[in-house]
């Protein structure tokens, strides 16, 4: 049984030149499921292209004439079904088709989501488990942090013990960098002031 690592994956086709195709009838051999969108102005007459029924080789198709405004929700709802879209193009073509706006979902927040949980459960102790997202928290700011969903409620002991393992880095980081003499902290170390050395 050959062997399909991309089983599973939806491939949306609108290439409309040889390299295109060949890319996506290679991600058909590899197993992904490609849906070549036709335009039914092309239907019944033979192509320039040599080998294209070869490139046409383990593709679902659809006939789709993307000059009507109707088209653009059904192509919208194939786009957002889909894991790939592969499109060669003119520079600038599809948003002169008004088409600049298909967006699929933002998947950052369920990958935030996963990468937390996942972590999580090595954690053995319950109150330590959000340490990992308060820190991205504290990394990242407060937008990035709310724009990749990690703004979720957070017990009151998980935070305080959080704010109190911070505050003995910062005081440890600040012992260590300045209990050197003062000429030698303020080469070493530029986040350290005069005024704490």
């Amino acid at each position: 049984m050959p062997l399909k690592p991309l089983e599973g994956i939806r491939v949306l086709d609108l290439s409309v030149l040889p390299p295109g195709g060949y890319c996506t009838v290679q991600l058909a051999d590899l197993g992904a499921e490609v849906v070549r969108v036709e335009s039914p102005a092309l239907a019944g007459k033979p192509s320039l292209v040599i080998g294209e029924v070869g490139l046409s080789r383990g593709k679902r198709s659809l006939t789709l004439d993307q000059r009507h405004e109707r088209a653009n929700d059904v192509l919208r709802r194939l786009v957002l079904a889909s894991d790939v879209l592969v499109e060669n193009m003119a520079p600038g073509r599809m948003q002169a088709r008004g088409r600049a706006s298909l967006q699929p979902p933002d998947v950052r927040p369920a990958l935030a989501a996963a990468l937390f949980d996942t972590m999580a459960q090595a954690i053995p102790w319950r109150v330590l488990r959000p340490f990992p997202l308060l820190l991205s928290r504290r990394l990242c700011g407060a937008a990035a942090a709310a724009d990749l969903g990690m703004d979720g409620r957070v017990s009151f002991a998980s935070r305080a013990l959080f704010a109190l393992l911070m505050a003995c880095c910062a005081a440890s980081m600040r012992w260590a960098g300045c209990s050197r003499p003062a000429s030698r902290c303020r080469a070493s170390s530029p986040a350290c002031s005069a005024t704490t050395c």
